[in-house]
């Protein structure tokens, strides 16, 4: 409010305005205020002092304009080949020009391209001491950055109107789009990294441990100095366990080969499954077929749509063979709670897609329900009365429900924000009579 009534300007996104000049003004004499005060306490720049993050701040989707839209903004952002990056990487170049000319000249600043400023800007480079963050949260989740295998769109709805001039209108984007834009961030000259947002789903798993090699391959050509996986792990009902460490391994490991990875994802299948870690290996193998056989997806879009629901189904049988095999074999606690958390999550997929088909295959998810539950119940996943529950979970409000529910605490899948909630029939869950 400050700002608008110094300047006279009218705010219309979600963020700052980044081309009002009082903005610019108080941020620099911010910084310049905060790195006298920590050098009076006897930090040293470069060392104690060595970065300063501008942001931006997460988008909001709710108010439909993240970025002001004022026509100095647009101005820019249209000069900047319609880029809403534009104005962030000028704010963030004067920021640090300013601070340099005050006398403190190694810091180095961050920003990210996120949220609708993912595209590099057409005519402003990043000075030297900035260092920006592509945050991949509408890439296709399914394929290779690279965009050799998307064919479809993959972003969800907001990307629609962040990038409706870049794409004029016609369509969303997929990685062919973030291919183009991680190399033309590099073709200027940028300190670039990656945050990979390649998200989960309770008992719908993204594969991209099928990925990760590929993806890794094509940051380290472009130069890319990092990459940040945001990968929530859903206490087993995801295979997000085994994605962070190959993730990690791959960053201490860039020139491991595609063998070498691959017995890396079998020795860590082996680490949480056990002996029976082969029939797991079939299992994901399945649900990467099932995942590849549909177009284009978003882990940010929705769960189970990224399965073709034909070859969940005619697969459904072979998996929970495989499943329970590697069941039989368990020999630790852990693995017999990450084999069970696969269980539930072939269950879920599986009767989902063939369930209706005919009563006999009713018959039979109905059997294969009541295994899951047991399964689980001697686990120690409670069924409880829905209206119990104070947490609003993933799927649904819990508060707003009634009835009993297979309840998976917070406390026991281990990730924020997510809990999750299964009905402990069939007949209930997809409201059967």
């Amino acid at each position: 409010n400050q700002w608008v009534e110094r300047s006279g300007l009218e705010y219309t996104g979600h963020f700052p305005c980044l081309t009002d000049e009082y903005v610019l003004e108080d941020t620099i004499e911010e910084i310049i205020e905060h790195v006298k005060a920590r050098l009076k306490n006897g930090e040293k720049l470069g060392d104690d002092m060595a970065h300063i993050d501008l942001g931006m701040q997460d988008g909001d989707a709710s108010v439909g304009a993240t970025f002001c839209k004022c026509k100095n903004c647009v101005a820019v952002y249209r000069e900047e080949g319609y880029a809403w990056s534009g104005p962030m990487i000028r704010f963030a170049n004067a920021v640090e020009e300013a601070v340099d000319k005050a006398g403190y000249d190694k810091i180095k600043y961050s920003v990210f391209a996120y949220a609708g400023s993912n595209m590099p800007p057409k005519k402003t480079a990043p000075n030297k001491d900035i260092y920006v963050t592509i945050v991949m949260h509408d890439a296709c989740d399914k394929h290779f950055v690279d965009g050799s295998q998307c064919t479809g769109n993959c972003a969800n709805v907001w990307m629609i109107d962040w990038n409706r001039d870049y794409t004029h209108g016609q369509r969303y984007v997929n990685n062919n789009d973030w291919a183009k834009w991680i190399k033309d961030w590099r073709a200027m000259g940028t300190n670039l990294y990656v945050r990979v947002a390649t998200l989960s789903h309770p008992c719908a798993p993204y594969m991209t441990m099928y990925e990760i090699y590929e993806n890794m391959k094509f940051f380290a050509e472009n130069d890319v100095i990092g990459i940040y996986n945001e990968s929530y792990a859903i206490g087993g009902l995801d295979f997000n366990y085994i994605v962070a460490e190959l993730y990690e391994l791959c960053l201490f490991y860039p020139d491991m080969s595609r063998a070498d990875y691959y017995a890396e994802y079998y020795r860590l299948l082996e680490k949480y499954y056990g002996d029976g870690w082969r029939d797991i290996l079939f299992v994901a193998d399945a649900l990467r077929e099932a995942e590849l056989a549909t177009g284009c997806n978003c882990s940010w879009g929705g769960g189970d749509s990224h399965y073709d629901s034909a070859v969940i189904a005619a697969r459904f049988d072979e998996m929970i063979a495989r499943v329970n095999s590697a069941i039989d074999d368990v020999s630790t606690p852990l693995e017999e709670y990450f084999c069970a958390m696969v269980k539930v999550i072939v269950t879920k997929l599986g009767c989902e897609a063939s369930y209706r088909l005919n009563d006999e295959r009713l018959a039979v998810c109905r059997e294969r329900w009541g295994d899951m539950v047991a399964v689980l119940e001697r686990l120690g996943f409670p069924i409880i009365d829905a209206s119990t529950i104070e947490y609003s979970g993933y799927i649904g409000n819990l508060k707003e429900r009634t009835g009993n529910v297979i309840y998976f605490p917070l406390e026991k899948v281990g990730v924020w924000p997510y809990a999750y909630r299964l009905e402990p029939t069939l007949d209930e869950m997809y409201g059967l009579k």
